[in-house]
């Protein structure tokens, strides 16, 4: 977007795993556990960089301060847009 002068702008996908609101926090963290084991094993890693990702595995905390800081950055845009919020 640079050469389009748009400085510092980046874009980026990125694919979360959510649960149920009423999910009991001790499943929660077994199942971010076991998809985080997942996700960083080699073979796992590797494959999913053949199809085309690349693998930033986080936990649960680092995803929700990546959604919030999108909220933030993204607020004045969707403020201008009319988009009703949830």
């Amino acid at each position: 977007m640079e050469e389009a002068g748009y400085d510092g702008f980046s874009i980026g996908t990125d694919m979360v795993l959510l649960a149920p609101v009423k999910m009991p926090p001790a499943e929660i963290k077994w199942l971010e556990s076991a998809t985080l084991k997942v996700l960083l094993a080699p073979e796992m890693k590797d494959k999913l960089f053949q199809a085309g990702f690349l693998v930033r595995a986080k936990g649960a905390d680092a995803a929700w301060a990546r959604v919030t800081k999108e909220i933030t950055t993204f607020k004045q845009i969707i403020d201008q847009a009319g988009i009703a919020k949830l």
